[in-house]
């Protein structure tokens, strides 16, 4: 009797076998270290966007400094995350997909909660009543809030894919 590749004898015929559930997908650690990076990338991008701008008084300035003051914070919150999150993608990579897996999905959760809360606190200070003279706001509107916001959104939701994506895996 000639037996399918990739099926099981006791499952029947066209059955796939559940090994390739258990093993990882072959790109999953490359998405998990380009989504553990994109932080830094982002940081990079707005840097040089400011030094490109460089005008301070006008509203894309404003919005840049924002940016970056947020991009600087949130990489001192986002280190032990990222190193975690480095952590699983080397795990995948390895073959490790259990451990792997594991470490790739707390860093990405915390990466993903961490920025949300970032992004909510903002959007709170931006929507909020009008500050007194002597605090610093530097926007003026929810656009602009939403501007200067958008790289930590895009992190949020590249963290989310990537617990997901994870998830999905059967065990």
């Amino acid at each position: 009797m000639i037996e399918r590749v990739g099926t099981e004898t006791a499952g029947g015929a066209g059955m796939v076998s559940r090994a390739h559930d258990l093993e990882g997908r072959p790109r999953d650690s490359i998405r998990v270290t380009v989504v553990a990076l994109l932080p830094m990338v982002f940081l990079t991008a707005t840097l040089l966007a400011e030094q490109l701008v460089n005008d301070y008084s006008a509203r894309l300035g404003k919005i840049l400094e924002l940016s970056n003051i947020l991009g600087i914070a949130t990489q001192v919150v986002l280190a032990p995350f990222l190193v975690v999150s480095l952590i699983g993608a080397f795990a995948l990579r390895r073959r490790n997909f259990r451990q792997g897996n594991w470490f790739a999905k707390v860093g990405s959760t915390a990466t993903a909660l961490a920025c949300f809360l970032i992004v909510a606190c903002v959007l709170a200070v931006a929507t909020g009543p009008n500050p007194s003279p002597y605090e610093w706001k530097p926007l003026y509107s929810l656009p602009a809030a939403l501007l200067a916001l958008a790289p930590h959104l895009a992190i949020v939701s590249a963290n989310v894919y990537i617990v997901v994506r994870l998830s999905k895996r059967r065990r």
